[in-house]
């Protein structure tokens, strides 16, 4: 399955909460509000978009620039929403963003998987993954291996002796995190979900199918190129390059 984005769940006799959205890039930052139902279906009622001198190759340079150009799309989206958000849901793409595949066994001897037994794998999935001094920001179950055959997306109720999984581990240096989350925290505004860049385009563009067939998503933007491969309906692999669209149009001007 697609990594789902944790949304705050609905209060009772709510039908629709507000989620505010924000992508922080190196030429811009864009923030979206929209009111989500309990089918998880989302209805945007504000955006904003500004201009932003603050980020370089998607990492913070300047607080005072950043924080501007947030607090402005910011408050673009939230006067057409008529509403005002305290937190956000934030995109993030720079720090070396990379991935690698944490992998776990249990002892099942035969037996009916169960969800304890689920539950054992994952906490012995967590002891597995090792971030290696960076910060994980997506831990997600890639793909179920079963006595050695892989590819199982839903191992619960199956017999097996040995029941595997691999984590798709994404991470990035510590140091652009706290930047980053700082220049958010100055716009007075709060990260309740932090989501890597590759994984929120790959979500808004492609389908069930292309996913299913395995697909690579190559999004060029100004300053970083992201790239995020799908296998078997899940992503399995995410990388940043620090290149972008202003290095082709500096390109092309010199030539």
């Amino acid at each position: 399955m697609a990594p789902r984005i944790p949304l705050p769940p609905l209060g009772r006799g709510q039908t629709e909460r507000p989620v505010a959205v924000l992508d922080v890039g190196t030429s811009k930052v864009a923030a979206l509000i929209a009111l989500v139902g309990g089918d998880g279906q989302a209805r945007v009622i504000g955006s904003g978009q500004k201009p932003c001198a603050g980020l370089k190759r998607g990492t913070v340079t300047d607080f005072d620039k950043a924080e501007m150009a947030i607090r402005g799309a910011m408050d673009q989206a939230e006067r057409a929403a008529g509403i005002q958000v305290e937190s956000v849901v934030a995109s993030f793409a720079a720090g070396n963003l990379s991935s690698t595949m944490a992998s776990t066994e249990i002892d099942i001897a035969g037996a009916s998987i169960t969800p304890t037994d689920m539950v054992t794998l994952r906490q012995a999935g967590r002891a597995a993954i090792d971030p290696k001094g960076r910060s994980i920001i997506h831990a997600l179950p890639a793909l179920y291996v079963l006595d050695g055959l892989p590819g199982v997306e839903s191992p619960l109720g199956l017999h097996a002796d040995r029941l595997g999984m691999d984590i798709h581990v994404v991470t990035a240096d510590t140091p652009a995190i706290l930047n980053f989350t700082r220049a958010v925290a100055q716009s007075h505004l709060g990260i309740s979900t932090l989501v890597s860049s590759p994984l929120a385009a790959s979500l808004a563009v492609l389908d069930e199918e292309e996913r299913d067939i395995g697909v690579a998503l190559i999004d060029i933007g100004a300053g970083l190129t992201s790239i995020a491969v799908y296998r078997f309906g899940i992503p399995v692999g995410v990388a940043t390059v620090p290149m972008g669209s202003a290095d082709i149009t500096d390109d092309i001007a010199a030539a």
